[in-house]
């Protein structure tokens, strides 16, 4: 059986990742990678999380006793944080992370 063709940009120096059939998606280092390479699954995730964190703060958001100023530093630390998931050491490979 010939091998398949290696994943774009996924590998490690002369050992690229292969799909061997089978798996539509997977995860790896906390990314979801489809089948081709590209990380589509991935951003519908993150911003499937970022807006689940957003709504959980709707009373935050709808409080008259809150400025404008905090509201933003609850956003910049509890939404930005699981949209852009800062903290892992992984650059966005593709386009559609413009959308973030």
């Amino acid at each position: 059986m010939p091998n398949p063709p290696p994943l774009p940009g996924l590998g490690t120096g002369s050992n690229p990742i292969r799909a061997t059939g089978g798996v539509e998606y997977f995860t790896y280092l906390g990314s979801i990678i489809d089948e081709q390479g590209g990380s589509d699954a991935d951003v519908k995730a993150r911003i499937g999380k970022a807006r689940t964190a957003f709504l959980q703060l709707k009373n935050i958001w709808n409080s008259k006793q809150l400025s404008t100023n905090i509201n933003v530093r609850i956003f910049n630390t509890n939404v930005k944080i699981v949209l852009l998931k800062l903290g892992e050491l992984q650059q966005p490979q593709s386009r559609k992370y413009k959308y973030l």
